[in-house]
């Protein structure tokens, strides 16, 4: 998103705060608030800014993590097995 504020302000989205969401502004990371209980919110100094939000769970990057060694495991178990067998 591009915001626009003259002051510090809150910038309130009305999608649901769930932990794994990661806020960006003009590329560094700020924090991300729960606001109304409910909602995502991210302090907005004054200026032009570009916001993004992305969803980077760690439980994603672990299970990517765990399913790429498990692959590279049984890729090297079959190349052993096949090597055995002749």
């Amino acid at each position: 998103m591009d915001v626009k504020s003259s002051c510090h302000q809150f910038l309130v989205l009305s999608e649901t705060y769930y932990p794994g969401w990661k806020a960006y502004m003009d590329s560094t990371e700020v924090p991300l608030y729960e606001a109304n209980f409910s909602f995502r919110a991210v302090t907005v100094p004054p200026g032009r800014h570009k916001v993004v939000l992305k969803y980077e769970p760690l439980s994603f990057r672990l299970g990517a993590y765990i399913s790429i060694v498990t692959l590279l495991v049984f890729m090297f178990l079959l190349m052993f097995l096949k090597e055995n067998k002749q």
